[in-house]
């Protein structure tokens, strides 16, 4: 689902975190990283990505049971001074 929603958006771009070990020595599972350039009302050019494609993403990754979680949450998992994400986290950066 997640390469479906990289294709949809030519601005966007996925990235993931895998499957290793942590800092804490415990293993971390994957969360994809999705990067947004430009957000617009039109293409402008090939960076940007139009309001209703975004909104068309987003209500996928709802659908699939993806649960958005901010960057930092993710780093300070991965610095073992967080919990550990949700089975089907996706973080979102602009």
């Amino acid at each position: 689902m997640l390469k479906k929603l990289c294709v949809l958006g030519i601005a966007s771009f996925g990235l993931a975190v895998g499957v290793g070990f942590g800092a804490c020595g415990e293993p971390t599972i994957p969360v994809p990283i999705l990067v947004y350039h430009r957000f617009g009302p039109v293409a402008s050019n090939e960076m940007t990505i139009t309001t209703p494609v975004f909104e068309s993403q987003l209500k996928r990754l709802r659908s699939g049971g993806y649960t958005v979680i901010p960057l930092r949450h993710l780093v300070a998992y991965l610095r073992c001074q967080g919990p550990r994400p949700p089975a089907k986290a996706v973080v979102i950066t602009a």
